[in-house]
């Protein structure tokens, strides 16, 4: 399978404090489908946590469209 024939599935994860463990969970399964079932339709999915975006200038909004 070659970079060019594989779509990306952004999956943007915000919430409120004190759901870590929820959070880490989308991960986890991302990963789960990313070694079986999206492999084999060619898709990967790709988790962003907002709490790792890293903060530059501009709107809080115009930060996530680069995502």
């Amino acid at each position: 399978m070659t970079a060019d024939s594989v779509k990306s599935l952004r999956v943007f994860v915000a919430s409120p404090g004190g759901v870590d463990a929820e959070r880490d969970v989308v991960e986890q399964v991302a990963s789960i489908l990313n070694m079986g079932i999206a492999a084999k339709a060619r898709v990967v999915v790709v988790v962003h946590r907002w709490e790792k975006v890293i903060g530059a200038a501009g709107s809080p909004q115009s930060q996530l469209n680069v995502i």
